[in-house]
C-alpha cells in the first residue's frame, strides 16, 4: 500500500509552486549560461508569458496531486480498511 497523503492544502500548494519557482530559476540560469532557453518558445515570449507558463505548471501539478490523491484513496485502501468498509485518506 502507498503512504497516506498527509499534505494539507497549503503544503501542497507551497510544494507545487516552490518546485515551479525553483525550475524557473534553473531555466533562467541555464539561459544565462547558454545564451538561449532550453525550450525555444521561452525565448520568443515576454517575461509575463513565461511567468504564466510556470504558474500554469504549478496549477497543473496541484490538480494532479488532488486527482492522484483521490484515486489512491479510492483504489489503494489498506486491507484493514477494506474489511471495515472504510476509506483511508
Amino acid at each position: 500500500m502507498g503512504q497516506p497523503w498527509n499534505l494539507s492544502f497549503v503544503q501542497a500548494v507551497v510544494t507545487n509552486f516552490g518546485l515551479s519557482a525553483g525550475y524557473w530559476f534553473w531555466v533562467h540560469k541555464t539561459a544565462a549560461v547558454n545564451e538561449f532557453f532550453p525550450y525555444p518558445f521561452l525565448g520568443l515570449v515576454s517575461t509575463e508569458v513565461r511567468v504564466g507558463v510556470f504558474a500554469g505548471a504549478g496549477v497543473i501539478g496541484y490538480v494532479s496531486y488532488i486527482i492522484i490523491r483521490g484515486l489512491q484513496s479510492t483504489f489503494a485502501r489498506s486491507p484493514l480498511d477494506q474489511l471495515k468498509g472504510k476509506k483511508s485518506i
